[in-house]
């Protein structure tokens, strides 16, 4: 519902560039919200880092696979209940 009334507010946003659009907004919220969870998804899903990259190179903090496999879940959570909040507004809308 997201994806479409992005759609519709613009027509020419195929969509999987709206997808991307609502979930790159709702990464920077958490990372202001949230600045190690955001960090966590946006070096695993924009960047592409493997958690043992991560681990290697100490980002964005210096932390065990365990915790940032737990972290990753925590901003996944996130994620879930912001898309439902979302949806909830957007359906009291319409």
């Amino acid at each position: 519902q997201l994806v479409l009334y992005y759609i519709k507010q613009n027509p020419l946003v195929p969509k999987h560039e709206a997808l991307r659009e609502i979930l790159t907004d709702f990464l920077i919220k958490l990372e202001v919200w949230t600045p190690i969870l955001g960090a966590i998804l946006r070096l695993r899903f924009w960047e592409g880092l493997t958690v043992l990259e991560m681990v290697e190179k100490e980002i964005p903090r210096r932390y065990a696979v365990r915790t940032i496999l737990y972290k990753q879940r925590q901003a996944i959570f996130q994620l879930a209940a912001w898309f439902m909040e979302q949806e909830k507004l957007l359906s009291s809308y319409v």
